[in-house]
């Protein structure tokens, strides 16, 4: 009898070891750093008028995208931001993802101007009808406060569910519009580095396994 109650304590630890695999078969985690495609990269801008149009950061040689309210002209502007996702395994599961942006210009009497981030999908070419959250629905959506402190400096955002978001919808771009979190909020406008040094432009950092 005892024995076989050996036996089946052997066979219990047997069985557990190759559930654990041992430690030898974890798939490591896998870093990858993925800038923004200036070729789609760009804003839309609306007057007070309601007049729309779009600027282009390759066509028009923009350095920087704004996003918020011009405090002077009152002109609204949303930043357009494209990350083609060709690198990152469709099947890959996301541990962690981030948002680094370097802000180059800060527009506001206001001590921080709080920013909403879209997750959207509006394919390689950017229109006025973008500018709509009616229009382009936004798939996910987070928020963040932007100070005077951060002006020439990196801002690393959280964006962990909207790449989650992202890999369940198999979107092949992540894709986010930036916009001033709307309220009674003092006007403010801000501008990000979408320039060619790659040590500021826009960087999407996700950490996964396959």
């Amino acid at each position: 009898m005892k024995g076989k109650l050996w036996a089946i304590l052997l066979l219990l630890v047997a069985v557990t070891l190759a559930g654990c695999g041992g430690g030898g078969n974890d798939h490591p985690a896998i870093v990858q750093d993925i800038l923004s495609n200036d070729n789609v990269d760009g804003y839309v801008v609306e007057d007070t008028a309601g007049n729309r149009s779009v600027g282009l950061v390759v066509r028009d040689g923009l350095n920087t995208v704004p996003a918020g309210i011009d405090p002077v002209t009152d002109s609204e502007y949303r930043a357009f931001l494209d990350f083609p996702l060709t690198s990152i395994p469709v099947r890959a599961s996301v541990i962690d993802a981030t948002l680094d942006l370097t802000i180059r210009d800060y527009n506001s009497t206001a001590l921080s101007i709080p920013l909403r981030i879209d997750l959207v999908s509006f394919g390689t070419t950017l229109t006025t009808g973008d500018f709509d959250r009616a229009l382009l629905i936004p798939l996910d959506t987070r928020t963040v406060n932007i100070f005077p402190s951060d002006l020439n400096h990196h801002v690393v955002i959280d964006v962990t569910d909207l790449m989650l978001t992202a890999q369940r919808l198999s979107l092949a771009d992540f894709q986010i519009r930036v916009m001033e979190d709307l309220g009674t909020v003092v006007p403010g406008r801000i501008a990000i580095d979408d320039s060619t040094n790659t040590t500021v432009a826009p960087l999407l950092t996700v950490n996964y396994v396959n």
